[in-house]
Order: C-alpha cells, then sequence, then structure tokens
C-alpha cells in the first residue's frame, strides 16, 4: 500500500511510537510518504531516521507565525505557489471555516493547500497522528488535494487539553468524514464515543515498542546504589516536580543528614528536555539534591536503552496539567517495562492499562509526593521484590503492546478503511 503520514514535528525525539509506525511499514513493503507540520526542533534524531532515509520521505507544509499580523503576511505570499484556476478555487474554499473550523480560521488549511494543492496527491490511506492533523487530512482530501482512506490516531492531549480550548465540536467535520479512528487507550475511545465519533469506526489501538529490539535483563541491585530512571519531555503532565519532591523526601536534606533514613545511596537520572528544566534544576538546588539528581537532555534511543539497563527503578509520576492536558500511555513506561524496570507512576489517564498496580509496579493518585516516596522507599528497602516485578512488566507489553504485532494489526485496519473508502465511492 501506499501510506501517507500526516504528523506535526518531524523528526520528533519522543515520538517514537510515529517512527515505529512508519518503519514497521517500510519493513512489511508498504511506500511510506511523510507530510510534516514543522522540522524538528533539536539538532539530533533517532539512527532509525537516517537508516531509512526518512528525511528524504519529508514534505513540510509550510508553518504558521505566532502573529497575526505576520500569518496574514505570509498567507499572501503563498498565494505565490497557486498556479492553476483548481488550484485557486481549492485554496478559496479552504476558507470556509463554517465547514473546517479552526484549521480554516487560523489559515492553517490555506497553507496546506497552498503548498500542495496544485495536483491532487493520490495515496491508499492517509494516517494522521493526532486530531487536528486528522482535521486537516480529512479537509485536504474534502479539497482534492488528497485522496486516500483518512485514519486518524489520538493520544491525549488532542482531546484534553483541546476540547477545553477549542470545544468539541472543532471535531465535527472528522467525525463525519473520517473512516477510521484510533484512540491510544479504552479511556480515549469511550471519550470520543461521548463526543459523537461513530462508535462502528472507533477502535482502541495502543501504541507500542520493539520488544525485539530491546534486551530484557532482570533487575539486580548491587552494591549500595539504586538508580532511579524518568524519560521525559519537561513539561507540566509529566510530573517530574513530583518525583523530585518524593526523592527529597526518603534522603532527606543531604547537607544537614536530616530525614531519611535508608542505607543505601539512590541516584535520579532525568532524559529530556522542555520549558520546565530551569525550574526544575532550580528546585533540585532549593531541595539540596545536587548530587542525587542529574539531568541529560534528549538522548538517543540506543542512549536511553543503555540507561534503562542500568537503572532499578522507572519513575514517571504523570499528572494532569491545569491547561487540562493529560497523557496517552507514554511509550516511555513500555520501553522501560520491555526492559526489566518495575514502574512507579500514577493513576492518571491510559496508564493503568499498562502498568498493572501491585504487579508490575506501583500507581498512585496524582500530584501525591508522599505517596510515590511511600512506595519508592518500600521498593528500594525489600529489592528483592523488583526481579518479580520487571518479568511481569515484560509480558505486559510483549502481549499487549508490542509493534510488530500492532502494526501487523494497523495493516488489516488500513485495508479495512480502504474497503470502506471504495464501497462509499461506488455507492
Amino acid at each position: 500500500m501506499e501510506v501517507a503520514f500526516l504528523v506535526g514535528e518531524f523528526p520528533n525525539l519522543s515520538e517514537t511510537f510515529i517512527l515505529s509506525q512508519i518503519t514497521g511499514l517500510i519493513d512489511r513493503g508498504h511506500d511510506v510518504h511523510i507530510y510534516g507540520r514543522k522540522p524538528a526542533d533539536v539538532p539530533t534524531h533517532h539512527e532509525e531516521v537516517d537508516r531509512y532515509n526518512l528525511l528524504d520521505q519529508v514534505e513540510y507544509i509550510p508553518s504558521l507565525p505566532d502573529s497575526k499580523g505576520r500569518r496574514l503576511q505570509k498567507a499572501l505570499q503563498l498565494t505565490g505557489e497557486i498556479d492553476s484556476p483548481e488550484h485557486a478555487w481549492r485554496a478559496v474554499r479552504a476558507l470556509r471555516f463554517w465547514r473546517y473550523g479552526h484549521i480554516a480560521a487560523n489559515l492553517q488549511l490555506w497553507y496546506a493547500v497552498c503548498a500542495l494543492g496544485g495536483v491532487e496527491r493520490t495515496h491508499d490511506v492517509i494516517h494522521a497522528h493526532f486530531g487536528p492533523n486528522g482535521v486537516l487530512a480529512a479537509a485536504l482530501r474534502d479539497l482534492g488535494v488528497l485522496d486516500g482512506a483518512v485514519v486518524t490516531t489520538f493520544h491525549g492531549a488532542d482531546m484534553s487539553r483541546y476540547f477545553r480550548r477549542r470545544g468539541t465540536a472543532q471535531y465535527d467535520f472528522l467525525a463525519r468524514t473520517g473512516d477510521v479512528f484510533l484512540p491510544i487507550s479504552r479511556r480515549w475511545k469511550e471519550r470520543l464515543i461521548q463526543v459523537g465519533f461513530p462508535e462502528t469506526r472507533t477502535s482502541t489501538h495502543h501504541m507500542g515498542v520493539d520488544c525485539d529490539g530491546i534486551e530484557f535483563s532482570s533487575v539486580a541491585v548491587q552494591g549500595t546504589t539504586i538508580r532511579l530512571l524518568s524519560v521525559a519531555r519537561l513539561t507540566e503532565k509529566k510530573g517530574i516536580e513530583y518525583g523530585i519532591r518524593a526523592l527529597a523526601q526518603i534522603i532527606g536534606d543531604p547537607l544537614t543528614g536530616s530525614g531519611g533514613d535508608l542505607d543505601v545511596n539512590v541516584e535520579y537520572t532525568i532524559v529530556g528536555d522542555g520549558e520546565l528544566r530551569a525550574q526544575l534544576e532550580q528546585l533540585v538546588t532549593e531541595l539540596n539534591l545536587e548530587s542525587n539528581v542529574h539531568f541529560t537532555g534528549w538522548k538517543s534511543r540506543s542512549e536511553v536503552l543503555q540507561l534503562l539497563g542500568k537503572a532499578h527503578l522507572f519513575l514517571a509520576p504523570s499528572v494532569t496539567a491545569e491547561s487540562g492536558d493529560q497523557e496517552g500511555i507514554p511509550v516511555a513506561i513500555m520501553e522501560a517495562m520491555a526492559r526489566g524496570l518495575p514502574v512507579v507512576s500514577t493513576e492518571h489517564s491510559g496508564i493503568p492499562e499498562l502498568v498493572d498496580d501491585g504487579t508490575s509496579g506501583f500507581l498512585v493518585p496524582e500530584r501525591d509526593a508522599e505517596a510515590l516516596a511511600r512506595v519508592l522507599q518500600s521498593l528500594i528497602e525489600t529489592p528483592g521484590r523488583l526481579p518479580e516485578m520487571g518479568r511481569a512488566g515484560r509480558q505486559i507489553v510483549e502481549n499487549e503492546f508490542n509493534t510488530e504485532k500492532l502494526n501487523d494489526r494497523l495493516v488489516c485496519r488500513y485495508r479495512a478503511a480502504l474497503s470502506r473508502t471504495r464501497r462509499s465511492m461506488s455507492s
């Protein structure tokens, strides 16, 4: 099949789930093209991007300036890309905000049509990741810019935060015209159906990890150091602040010797970057944890796997942000469980669908540093429990979050979507 992915930033270091789908389809003999909303904002990317020559397959849609004045100016400049009366007519119809909603009102659809709309681009499937990109894909098909079955994966923020900001009506056009909707958890499937998406076309499709590419290793605590690890974009919903505060509670103040009664040293490594990094580093300083907490910035997938192999526990203290932003099911947790690490996380979004509380890890309420501290201290003091929990986690990932199995299932969903599109065209 000819499959086009419509995504946001590409290649994005934190969106390994999209990369795994793209490479999995290529491995299965399918042709892949990528439409990106903007290039990556970091200078590095995962090795697979080069191995599969993915940058040669990317076509970028012009991005929107923040300023409304500059946005309008750029829209006028893009009229120079219009090269035929048919192209001009598509661009004019792209302004129908009453049909397409926010992507027409903010000129994103105009930008896309001007850049891509000279000829119809035919694919079997157009797979959009995140709801707003699904709306864009459906609108571009409606305007004759793209052709193919529209499949949309919903992740979490595109429902939680997006609904609060834009309302559920922004997805009405997509719900009517899209072919298949794939929320990544049962929780978000229920939410989509609640707001009007057809149940017959809405199915849970988990993101996953390559279990064959992640060597399982039973956790073995040797010596007097316990290593905690988090891998996350440093934003509010990742809850890293609460992981740091929990650590402060279990080890006390290293400078004064007050509090904490552990007989081991605890090191906490935080992989990732984001707008809260400076704030989190300041918190570490205030709590006198500089010798215990280490920020590494972004790492490649192979580097992350190496760090997972050295860690004893994975910490993912996710929370609902003030904006309403929520997780889907973090792939970083899947990778940790596949590697054999017990997970300490929160009762947040779809995480309970992955982490079996008391079996493969522990879940505590959001924003509860004291509960995190109690669980961490209990596991640190009884390290003999860790190997069994790690084995249970690996089994869960192999059974339900294995990207090989999920990609086979995805191809079946594509074929069903394509069949539906052809029946619709012939009727």
